[in-house]
């Protein structure tokens, strides 16, 4: 799962083949589900986000496919990310940047605390350059 350049069905792929439109689109109404549950259930809390629920269709398409592993890209973050439901194997954690310092914190190592969020307990996980202490 990553973002997409020209259409959404980019963003989700299975053997590098993007998302049918059908099956985008069965998957975009079982959306609407999820939506009308949470009004339904009178949830006081935020309703979903459009990269939550973009989420939900990828893992939901996912497992129709029964796709035996899947490289999910988060989309802010990590440890509070919607893509942090999975429990991964393996994490990877490219880079730690100075960006989204509002959200993530004002240093580096606020931002790498926030990404390393992703890593599970006895999971193998992997870093672009080492990840910052201070």
């Amino acid at each position: 799962m990553s973002p997409h350049l020209e259409q959404m069905n980019e963003r989700i792929t299975r053997n590098f083949e993007p998302i049918s439109d059908a099956d985008l689109l069965e998957g975009l109404i079982a959306l609407e589900g999820i939506e009308r549950f949470v009004q339904e259930r009178g949830d006081t809390s935020l309703p979903p986000t459009w990269f939550e629920l973009v989420t939900a269709l990828a893992y939901r398409y996912f497992s129709d496919m029964a796709v035996d592993a899947a490289v999910v890209e988060v989309g802010l973050g990590g440890r509070w990310d919607a893509t942090n439901v999975i429990d991964a194997e393996v994490s990877v954690v490219t880079n730690v940047e100075l960006d989204h310092v509002e959200i993530l914190g004002p240093t580096r190592a606020h931002i790498a605390r926030e990404k390393a969020g992703i890593i599970k307990a006895g999971a193998t996980s992997w870093s672009g350059r080492p990840i910052p202490t201070s």
